[in-house]
């Protein structure tokens, strides 16, 4: 089964299923996303965490 990541969206969350952080580890090992927390990612890899965190704070909280 193809498990497949939305790269569009700034902000990407972990989820409980295997297979998806399997896929996501990968794409931070290969460079695509960044860490920002625990279970949260991010595609942009040019500004700073804090900027990423404020913008997208409300969807980060919910």
């Amino acid at each position: 089964m193809a498990v497949k990541v939305d790269t569009q969206k700034e902000i990407i969350f972990g989820s409980s299923d295997p297979n998806v952080s399997r896929v996501l580890s990968k794409k931070v090992k290969d460079g695509e996303l960044r860490k920002v927390a625990p279970r949260i990612y991010t595609t942009n890899l040019i500004d700073s965490l804090e900027n990423i965190v404020r913008r997208n704070l409300i969807d980060i909280l919910v």
